[in-house]
């Protein structure tokens, strides 16, 4: 110490070894909480996959469109990803695990006319591997010539398989919809 009060600090080779070393840790535990906070983190182990957006709907030519009229095709596109981590919700902190392997799946879209009739249902099924970018399905309904007018409502469910067996992998299910005139 010099007589002003001031405080002086030497650092020798270790002690930059030292600081070095626990800059880098802390870089690489922040970069791995940003990443973590950007990727879909699953709530548990079979909660495994998530719905990325809406069910989108387009006409025969892939355009997004909202509006059908009786007979012709609508292309219902569904689009997911499985996450790259899960989390164990512990007394006083998280635990983050992550996936290793796939997880097979039953992806399951239903239509719903405006008076509340099923109108369609269609599935397919796969396996989807830990980090896997979004993955989309489409699905074509054919509007009946006698159909309902009005707002009909679509939903997506991915499913472990069909129940009772099966249990849901994903938390909520995709929804949209469209209007038939």
């Amino acid at each position: 110490m010099s007589d002003d009060g001031e405080i002086v600090i030497t650092l020798d080779s270790k002690k930059i070894i030292g600081l070095s070393v626990l800059a880098l840790l802390s870089f690489v535990v922040m970069s791995s909480y940003i990443v973590a906070l950007l990727g879909f983190i699953a709530p548990s182990q079979d909660v495994s996959l998530t719905f990325n957006t809406p069910v989108a709907t387009h006409d025969i030519y892939y355009y997004s469109q909202s509006g059908f009229a009786r007979g012709s095709t609508v292309k219902m596109k569904v689009t997911y990803e499985m996450a790259t981590d899960y989390y164990n919700a512990l007394p006083y902190y998280y635990t983050y695990y992550s996936f290793i392997g796939s997880a097979s799946y039953r992806l399951i879209i239903t239509v719903v006319d405006s008076v509340g009739r099923p109108a369609y249902i269609g599935s397919t099924s796969g396996s989807l591997t830990s980090g896997e970018t979004e993955i989309s399905d489409y699905f074509d309904f054919v509007i009946p010539s006698n159909a309902a007018t009005g707002a009909y409502t679509v939903k997506a469910y991915l499913w472990s398989d069909w129940l009772p067996g099966g249990i849901a992998r994903a938390q909520t299910p995709a929804s949209g919809g469209f209007n038939v005139s």
